[in-house]
């Protein structure tokens, strides 16, 4: 059970954990991964702005548990950034 201080944050990870984390090294995208990159790419090159997370889930053809665990993915390998609360907001980096 994680206890939250009074501010109601989590307490930092240990530090083996944490540097663990920071040092990992940088996977290339998983080919689903890079058929999303590429949807994004062609979407911003053709409309100006990104893709919906459900225009990706189209052209990619997964669903949205999966499709919102993989953004998530690009997001930690630093290939993507997302901007909360904004339905296009998806940049690549």
């Amino acid at each position: 059970m994680i206890e939250f201080s009074a501010a109601g944050t989590a307490p930092p990870d240990p530090p083996d954990r944490a540097s663990a984390r920071r040092s990992a090294p940088r996977r290339p995208p998983a080919d689903t991964q890079e058929r999303i990159l590429r949807c994004i790419r062609r979407h911003i090159a053709g409309h100006g702005e990104a893709p919906t997370v459900q225009q990706i889930g189209q052209s990619v053809g997964c669903a949205a548990g999966p499709r919102c665990y993989r953004l998530a993915e690009l997001e930690a390998k630093s290939a993507i950034v997302r901007e909360p609360g904004h339905t296009r907001g998806i940049r690549l980096t």
